[in-house]
């Protein structure tokens, strides 16, 4: 599990494809991890402690989230006393019947739910039998707000915590203390992203559970903080919520007041424009195609102003690629792809992967009309902080070949984030920026101490690489007694080779709800555009 955790379950799911932690996972699981400070050891405090480099997403609707990469080194303790008592935190997890989010081995990532989305639905219905009325609520700010010192008191107990604070003491305290090394010593929130902080996040969700049941009963479901209950009466919806009040400020958490809500029965399982958007159908022939696709687009854009914190996009894009495009409707396509990017960025990755793939294809790519809105979405998103957007646009600019304009690099080159700082300097090195541009600000952040701020990954990674020069004139990676072992044994965390090698992702594609014989009606008559057979053949699997 260890492997897994750090192979698989480091870096989060959502950043661009050049970022990497395979090198890192083999070197640190290798018997010739040194056995001495800091790979091995039990201390605690700021000595010991880093600060994670941060990545800020893009989620449903407006909403945003702030992903976290942790020190190399601190995650790896993190990853190995959970991976250490795994046995152990199973058992803890077998306590609550409620949760789908019941953490297991995946195939993706290093843990997955056991249950899963699957069971959604089902588990919605079962809740709602023989119910008047559900209480739905949801934990404000969750991750942010774990208090980590309630890891011990899920594990074993509040008062058995309390009564032994030592490292040594327990299982809980160890965890505990690895997160907070994490993030210089803060007791509030864990990392969000890695899936080490799922497991922990499960662990007192479980503790809470097992607290409730006695009280409310097992008449309710629950997944990662949402939770929802079946109940007879408003009278006991009320009840029930302040009994899930009462058991969340044990461990010091609160509900998000926006969305927790006493909804009376029967209501919709699903929104309307999920069934709207999820039965629409799209026409075999050119010209048919088309004004499905401009008709879609209006339809979309009419639920996106009613509904706006609802990931509609996201569903219209994936549902659209149900079809392949003529080449024909393809200028329409790539237009309506990207003003849906412009719409909601956070699926500029899926609109990438889009087009990429009808490129690969034989498709005419509109570069002109791309690269404007890449250079826009940079130039409208980078003073806000929005690194998943700036990071997905500047990925984009490299993977079609896109020069970079002066303006666009200026506006990156004031930016102090790692994830933004490689992929500008990746850009650079492909002559798609000109050698012009110095980086100062990042120049200066080449220095020994970044080593353990939230600038870690840019300081080790663009010296290793040659990117840019120590502002000390010395390898000071090679100085510290972390960060050279990962050298000596040839770790990287980006992979400018990804950019060349990379091909669309299968995870995105509803393609493969297709059989071969519709695909036949949306190809050309030639049949000359795509390879039918060896695409379902080989993704669709998957």
């Amino acid at each position: 599990m260890l492997k897994e955790l750090l192979e698989k379950g480091y870096f989060p799911a959502e950043l661009p494809e050049p970022f990497t932690i395979r090198s890192y996972a083999s070197a640190v699981c290798s018997s010739s991890l040194p056995a001495m400070i800091p790979y091995t050891f039990g201390k605690k405090g700021p000595k010991y402690s880093s600060k994670c480099s941060t990545f800020n997403l893009a989620r449903r609707g407006k909403l945003r989230r702030v992903l976290s990469v942790p020190n190399p080194i601190n995650y790896y303790h993190c990853a190995k006393s959970i991976s250490d008592n795994w046995t152990t935190l199973e058992a803890h997890y077998k306590k609550s019947d409620q949760s789908l989010s019941r953490p297991v081995a995946d195939t993706n990532r290093a843990l997955g739910w056991e249950q899963g989305f699957s069971r959604l639905s089902d588990s919605k219905l079962n809740t709602r039998s023989a119910s008047k009325y559900i209480l739905k609520a949801d934990i404000s700010n969750f991750y942010p707000s774990i208090y980590t010192h309630s890891i011990p008191w899920a594990l074993h107990t509040k008062a058995t915590a309390k009564s032994s604070f030592a490292f040594s003491a327990s299982i809980g305290n160890q965890i505990d203390t690895h997160v907070r090394n994490c993030q210089e010593m803060q007791t509030k929130g864990v990392p969000i992203g890695p899936d080490t902080s799922f497991a922990i996040a499960e662990l007192i969700l479980t503790s809470i559970d097992e607290s409730l049941t006695p009280s409310v009963g097992s008449k309710y479901h629950r997944y990662i903080d949402d939770f929802e209950f079946g109940c007879t009466s408003f009278q006991q919806a009320e009840s029930t919520l302040a009994k899930l009040q009462e058991a969340l400020e044990q461990y010091e958490l609160t509900l998000n007041s926006s969305k927790t809500k006493i909804i009376e029965l029967p209501c919709p399982l699903d929104p309307i424009w999920l069934h709207e958007l999820k039965n629409y159908h799209f026409r075999n022939g050119r010209t048919k195609q088309k004004n499905d696709l401009l008709h879609y687009f209006d339809l979309v854009m009419d639920y996106l102003g009613k509904f706006p914190d609802d990931p509609i996009v996201k569903y219209a894009i994936l549902k659209s690629s149900s079809r392949l495009t003529y080449t024909s409707n393809w200028p329409a396509y790539q237009s309506i792809i990207l003003q849906w990017s412009i719409a909601e960025p956070g699926i500029l990755p899926i609109a990438l992967d889009f087009i990429k793939f009808y490129e690969s294809n034989g498709y005419l790519i509109n570069k002109s009309e791309l690269q404007d809105t890449l250079e826009f979405l940079i130039a409208e998103h980078a003073p806000m902080g929005h690194t998943s957007e700036v990071c997905y646009a500047i990925f984009g600019m490299m993977l079609f070949g896109l020069t970079f304009s002066d303006s666009t690099v200026k506006v990156l080159s004031e930016i102090e984030n790692p994830f933004i700082a490689l992929l500008t300097l990746d850009a650079q090195q492909r002559k798609l920026i000109s050698s012009a541009h110095t980086f100062t600000l990042w120049r200066s952040l080449m220095t020994p101490s970044e080593l353990t701020t939230s600038n870690w990954l840019l300081a080790y990674e663009a010296l290793v690489k040659g990117w840019l020069p120590s502002s000390t004139g010395k390898d000071y990676v090679s100085s510290d007694p972390g960060f050279k072992y990962l050298k000596a044994r040839n770790v990287y965390f980006y992979d400018e080779s990804s950019i060349a090698a990379y091909s669309p992702a299968p995870k995105y594609w509803a393609l493969k709800d297709i059989t071969a014989e519709q695909l036949k009606y949306v190809l050309e008559p030639s049949n000359k555009v795509l390879q039918p057979t060896s695409y379902l053949g080989g993704r669709a699997r998957r």
